[in-house]
């Protein structure tokens, strides 16, 4: 992407729907329009101000919409399956939480469901119900909502760290007995990266300024 300088905001003349605040060093700058492809930068501390992708959402959505494939084979299919003295026992990302609940680690239970089911399903879902409406020019139904709601649980939808705790507690068992990787792993991998690439690939300021309005 090639770099466009955005200017200082002389107040109050110009219009706040192009204002943003530089998040580097909070100068007020006045976006100005740039080609696809193109990125705006702070006249201050050339710090990125918006990115201006191509396919601003279109791109995103494909990989949303792709991702609902191994999000049914993570809730449907083995995650993994421990042998141990001739007993075998699979179990899956959701049987994994009920498990702690049931066994009396209902915190812990629950903050595995939240994170790495729920959390990354509400994303999942928002991002489609605002970016498939986008792609054919029209605005959902309070979609600023649903949009803000799912950028708000982006920290909290921790995939990759429960994916690392896993790999550590199967190196630990190793010694102990025999841990076959299910399907349900290889679709966990697979939403994992899906999500990271439709969150890495969406344009933020060109949705927001499309759904805009519904906010009003």
């Amino acid at each position: 992407m090639s770099p466009d300088s955005a200017r200082p905001a002389p107040f109050p003349e110009n219009s706040l729907e192009n204002l943003q605040i530089c998040k580097q060093c909070d100068l007020v700058v006045e976006l100005e329009p740039v080609d696809k492809g193109h990125l705006s930068v702070c006249p201050r501390c050339m710090g990125v101000m918006a990115r201006f992708h191509v396919h601003p959402f279109e791109t995103s959505l494909a990989f949303a919409l792709t991702a609902l494939v191994p999000l049914i084979a993570v809730l449907g299919t083995p995650f993994l399956t421990l042998s141990v003295g001739g007993l075998r026992e699979s179990s899956t990302v959701l049987g994994t939480a009920v498990a702690l609940i049931q066994k009396g680690f209902p915190s812990i239970g629950i903050l595995v469901l939240m994170m790495t089911l729920v959390l990354p399903m509400l994303r999942l879902f928002a991002f489609i119900y605002v970016l498939a409406p986008l792609a054919w020019g029209s605005v959902s139904p309070y979609a600023w909502l649903v949009f803000r709601t799912a950028e708000t649980a982006t920290p909290w939808a921790m995939l990759d760290v429960f994916l690392i705790g896993v790999l550590v507690a199967v190196i630990k068992l190793l010694d102990l007995a025999s841990v076959e990787a299910g399907v349900g792993l290889f679709g966990f991998v697979a939403l994992m990266l899906l999500m990271v690439a439709a969150s890495a690939t969406l344009d933020r300021e060109t949705v927001w300024s499309r759904i805009r309005r519904d906010a009003v």
